[in-house]
């Protein structure tokens, strides 16, 4: 793919992302949530799988964000890039068909300390935004915390996971199902 104007560091690959937003099941109506969303390759390949209502967006830091819009270009419309905290997310309960997430690993971003927490409040966040029947794919590195943070928060339930390879680093593609 050659979408990629610009690069930071904890970019997902666009195999990968492409892989994710496979896995979420898209349809032509769904409105698709990356919630961390970084420079946007996870959008960018949902937009590239097919028509949907909306893809969102969002990012705690202003340079990914930036780095998101610069990627997406004028490209994928219905969409929204938008700045926020993914532990409280503007959206309104049961407003989210599909949901992908490359969360971060505690390693270029953030501290693996700072996981349980963030884990917990997102998969609260989920559980709020996600339709019945809805499904979230998350990457994660720590996937023992992000399944315990999962399995403690009423109205989810863990899926299939698939372990996969990111430049030789161990990681976990989790797949999350809202209750219908």
């Amino acid at each position: 793919r050659d979408y990629q104007k610009v690069h930071l560091p904890a970019s997902l690959r666009p195999s990968l992302a492409a892989a994710m937003v496979r896995l979420t099941d898209p349809g032509e109506r769904d409105v698709f949530l990356d919630p961390m969303c970084g420079t946007g390759t996870l959008l960018i390949e949902r937009g590239i799988a097919g028509r949907h209502q909306v893809l969102i967006g969002g990012d705690i830091d202003q340079a990914s964000l930036n780095a998101a819009r610069e990627n997406v270009g004028p490209r994928h419309k219905p969409r929204d890039l938008l700045l926020w905290d993914a532990r409280r997310l503007p959206l309104a309960d049961a407003s989210v068909d599909r949901v992908a997430c490359n969360l971060p690993f505690g390693k270029q971003l953030g501290h693996p300390r700072e996981l349980p927490a963030l884990y917990s409040d997102l998969a609260k966040e989920l559980a709020r935004v996600l339709c019945p029947g809805g499904r979230a794919v998350l990457l994660a590195s720590a996937i023992a915390q992000l399944r315990a943070a999962l399995q403690d928060t009423p109205g989810l339930a863990i899926g299939r996971r698939y372990p996969v390879s990111i430049l030789g680093q161990n990681a976990t593609i989790q797949v999350v199902e809202r209750y219908r």
